[in-house]
């Protein structure tokens, strides 16, 4: 189960990454909130709203971190 999410969250970010590289813009990911945390936990919701919340597209979790996206 835990591969099929990590493949997920692969997939999506090339998605991100290649939508970006049409309209010729470059995608901003940065850390997100509580990503500091070094545990292999992320709760993709709290993830996500959390970089909504600070005007992000979105946010997702990889390797237990969150990480914001803008382009």
């Amino acid at each position: 189960m835990k591969i099929l999410l990590i493949s997920f969250t692969f997939l999506a970010s090339l998605v991100v990454l290649s939508s970006a590289e049409q309209q010729h813009a470059k995608p901003v990911i940065v850390p997100g909130p509580g990503s500091e945390n070094n545990l292999m936990s992320c709760n993709h919701k709290e993830c996500v709203f959390s970089c909504r919340d600070k005007a992000w597209i979105t946010g997702f979790c990889l390797f237990g971190k969150c990480y914001c996206v803008k382009i």
